[in-house]
Order: C-alpha cells, then sequence, then structure tokens
C-alpha cells in the first residue's frame, strides 16, 4: 500500500519557527501598511534586509540547538518563509497599485 506520509515527523522547533515567521510577518506588514506609498519601496527593502538578516541569525540558532535534525529544520523554515512572504506581498500588492 502507498504511504502518503511527507513528513514522519514534526521538525523539533516546529512551533517555534511557526511563532516567529507568523509574528514577524505580521508586524512588518503592519508596518508597511501605513506607510505611505512614497516611502514603501524603500521601507519594503530595508525590512527585506533586516528580515534576513534577523531569520539568518534564527536559523543559525536552531542549527546550533538541534544538529541531528538540523536539515529538516532549515528546510521547514525556508519554507514557512516562502509561503509567508509570499502571503505578504499578496496582501501588500493592493497597496502598491492604488
Amino acid at each position: 500500500m502507498l504511504d502518503f506520509h511527507l513528513i514522519d515527523n514534526l521538525p523539533s522547533f516546529f512551533w517555534e519557527i511557526q511563532i516567529f515567521v507568523i509574528s514577524t510577518t505580521f508586524f512588518l506588514f503592519r508596518y508597511l501598511y501605513r506607510v505611505a506609498r512614497e516611502q514603501f519601496v524603500q521601507l519594503y527593502l530595508l525590512t527585506m534586509v533586516v528580515k534576513l538578516l534577523g531569520y539568518g541569525g534564527f536559523a543559525v540558532f536552531v542549527i546550533l540547538e538541534d544538529r541531528a535534525n538540523a536539515s529538516l529544520n532549515v528546510a521547514f523554515f525556508l519554507i514557512s518563509y516562502l509561503v509567508f512572504t509570499l502571503l505578504e506581498l499578496g496582501f501588500l500588492y493592493p497597496k502598491i497599485n492604488r
């Protein structure tokens, strides 16, 4: 019989990654949504740099804390980052095109 489980067990930092990515995306989205349209691009690029530096630090922390499951944790972290960044862009897109 076929087994359709993509991941047999959750990453060891599953909830920490979810809370961190969701909260940072939410706060940066709220900040960017309130910014004037003229300043949006510069501030969006600044938040991307800050987010990448912060996420890089978090990824290093996760790797150092659980070396045995580092690849699963980092893969899940990158997938979460991609999904929530795409959601953020999707919700911010109408703001840019007004």
